[in-house]
C-alpha cells in the first residue's frame, strides 16, 4: 500500500521536488500554507507523514504544527519539518510544539528520504501498539 505524505511549502519547487524524492511508492500531497492543510485534513486525508516548511503565508509552519497536534484526530501523524532556518531556536520551539524531526534547506533528498521512511516506519508500529492496548483494555 502507498504511503501518503503530506507536504506544506510555499515553494513550487519544494512541491514538484516532493514526488521525485518519494517516488512510486508514495502519494505526495500538496498544500501551499498550513490552512491549506488543514483544510485537506479536515476534509478526509489522513496521511502517513507530513512535511511542513516553516515560513508560510495564512498559517506558517509552527502554528500548523501546534493545529495538527492538538487535534485529537491528526496528533499522532509524525512531522518532519523542512525549513530555510536553521536557527537552534527554531528547533527547538517545533520540538516542543511536537514536531518528530527537522531538517534545513538546502537538504541531500537521500538523507530526507531515509529520515522519512524512519518515521513512516515509527507511525506503523505507534499504530499496531494503539491497537493491541485497545484490544487488551
Amino acid at each position: 500500500m502507498k504511503k501518503v505524505i503530506l507536504t506544506v511549502d510555499d515553494s513550487t519547487s519544494i512541491l514538484s521536488l516532493m514526488p521525485v524524492i518519494f517516488g512510486p511508492g508514495h502519494t505526495v500531497v500538496k498544500a501551499r500554507n498550513g490552512a491549506e492543510a488543514m483544510l485537506k485534513l479536515y476534509d478526509g486525508l489522513f496521511p502517513d507523514l507530513i512535511i511542513t516548511d516553516l515560513k508560510m503565508p495564512e498559517v506558517d509552519g509552527f502554528d500548523f504544527i501546534e493545529r495538527v497536534r492538538c487535534a485529537e484526530a491528526f496528533c499522532k501523524i509524525p512531522i518532519f519539518v523542512l525549513s530555510g532556518s536553521d536557527r537552534s531556536t527554531d528547533k527547538v520551539k517545533c520540538f516542543k510544539l511536537g514536531a518528530d524531526d527537522y531538517m534545513s534547506k538546502p537538504f541531500n533528498p537521500e538523507e530526507l528520504m531515509m529520515r522519512a521512511t524512519n518515521l513512516l516506519g515509527r507511525k506503523r508500529h505507534a499504530s499496531v501498539i494503539d491497537l493491541a492496548e485497545t484490544s487488551i483494555s
